[in-house]
């Protein structure tokens, strides 16, 4: 596993299978991008801006936070005001989601923490969020949130 930026699981944001390539760099930064299915952003990206989408170019996610562009493929780019909500590689206020399946954000977690749970399933439970399970569509990076949960709940743990 690689870490790109030091954002909260982004060390993990591949979760060993995201065929990253090394020449698909961020056109602002140079930060290695993440391949992010062309469904997953359709589904993120402000209305409006879905017809720019290139159907036949691979795009990835830039996750270094200071980075105003979250998705980019040869030639063009999607920056964080042409996307809908908050991505949580771009943002680690209290409000934003770490689940967006769930609807979960780190405050939510910080609060199930701070009240004695210690699992993604305590959490949810304390939270009392129910599932939806549409990672793909829903999640930034089009995947599972399961280690960027793991870590938010241990960093909140060490706080304690």
């Amino acid at each position: 596993m690689i870490c790109l930026g030091g954002t909260i699981g982004v060390k993990y944001a591949c979760l060993g299978g995201c065929n990253m390539k090394s020449e698909n760099k961020c056109p602002e930064c140079g930060t290695k991008g993440i391949e992010v299915e062309k469904e997953t952003i359709g589904k993120i990206l402000k209305k409006r801006n879905r017809k720019y989408l290139q159907k036949k170019k691979d795009y990835f996610a830039c996750t270094k936070k200071v980075c105003k562009v979250v998705y980019f493929c040869e030639g063009d780019h999607f920056d964080t005001d042409e996307v809908k909500g908050f991505i949580w590689f771009k943002d680690d206020a209290g409000h934003v989601p770490i689940c967006y399946c769930y609807g979960i954000s780190r405050q939510e977690i910080q609060r199930a923490v701070e009240n004695g749970c210690k699992t993604i399933n305590e959490v949810r439970k304390f939270t009392k969020k129910k599932k939806t399970g549409k990672c793909k569509k829903k999640n930034p990076l089009g995947k599972s949130c399961t280690k960027v949960f793991e870590e938010t709940i241990e960093l909140y743990r060490k706080k304690k």
